[in-house]
């Protein structure tokens, strides 16, 4: 069809309209913007339409403004934290461009660059033996804050405690390597708030 219009091709597909139909209930405006030609991104990172849709909840929840964009104060503060020179530099990652606000589409193909890097499962379970307390199974509240204290100044308390929900998949107030690995596999960029932890055994390109 693309050929007998005359016209480039594009990597738009059926989940795209289920992105912008979302965005649309969700009242925001222009929401062709947060359509990321779906086809060209499974194709070249297996990102599956359940996944993207999941991404899309949590980037609604950052109150995207009337051009679909976040700003990285409300990128943060779903997560309990604030805007900290190393949280600073990771949503540098997202807004390559400089605007100092990020769409969906680069907060999704960020991801799963991320999620795609050879080294990324590796570099999770280091994180995890990392931040545990030698002999237990589990991370801890107090644990949590203490791996974020290698890397950043932790967040206040109830700061704290969303982000540690945050990590807590299945809430039963503790953090297990399931958990752990699940969580960043969700939001692969904050494998870069454990940096100070792991000290540099593992690379990853975030900051």
């Amino acid at each position: 069809m693309a050929h007998a219009l005359n016209v480039l091709p594009t990597s738009y597909s059926y989940a795209d309209s289920m992105i912008a139909s979302r965005a649309e209930e969700a009242g925001k405006a222009n929401c062709s913007s947060y359509m990321v030609e779906m086809a060209w991104v499974k194709e070249v990172y297996g990102v599956s339409t359940a996944e993207a849709m999941e991404l899309l909840e949590h980037f609604l929840a950052m109150n995207p403004d009337s051009d679909g964009r976040v700003k990285a104060q409300d990128f943060w503060a779903i997560f309990g934290l604030d805007c900290s020179p190393l949280c600073k530099k990771i949503f540098h990652y997202f807004d390559f461009e400089n605007k100092e606000s990020v769409t969906f589409r680069q907060f999704l193909v960020g991801c799963a660059h991320l999620r795609k890097q050879p080294l990324f499962e590796g570099v999770c379970e280091t994180a995890f033996e990392k931040c545990k307390a030698p002999g237990t199974s589990d991370i801890s509240l107090a644990q949590l804050a203490d791996a974020l204290r290698s890397g950043m100044l932790p967040p206040a308390d109830d700061g704290m405690l969303k982000l540690f929900e945050t990590f807590d998949i299945d809430d039963d107030d503790k953090i297990s390597r399931d958990d752990f690995v699940a969580c960043l596999a969700r939001f692969p960029f904050m494998i870069a708030l454990f940096a100070g932890r792991i000290n540099g055994e593992v690379y990853i390109e975030i900051v």
